[in-house]
């Protein structure tokens, strides 16, 4: 008895078409390309001190702009900068994600659900 196996590219694009993110949302791959993110004009050293500040100052002023800016700054530093992300930083970014998006982050053995 064989065991038919799936890429993860047949997976993802099964989960598409079953939320109807194909073609009716205009969803373009070329557009996430990695290659056209901006990087940012700041030093590796730079980004972790503004990144640090401003996720402070999201989480105390609750403002939702101020986290949507801050993650917009992580995908920028990590897609168009190469910077690693900043590990002391998660348990922030679940608080600025569950204020700027209201949704309720839970950490569960590794997996964000």
């Amino acid at each position: 008895m064989t065991k038919e196996y799936r890429t993860a590219s047949e997976i993802l694009k099964e989960k598409y078409e079953e939320r109807g993110w194909n073609q009716e949302m205009g969803f373009d791959t070329k557009a996430t390309s990695t290659e056209q993110i901006k990087p940012l004009p700041f030093s590796e050293e730079e980004y972790r001190s503004f990144s640090v500040l401003l996720a402070k100052l999201a989480l105390q002023d609750k403002d939702p702009n101020l986290c949507e800016t801050y993650f917009e700054l992580q995908r920028r530093a990590y897609y168009g900068n190469r910077y690693s992300p900043i590990e002391e930083m998660s348990k922030n970014e679940q608080e600025i994600w569950s204020l700027g998006t209201g949704e309720i982050v839970e950490d569960v053995k590794n997996h964000i659900r």
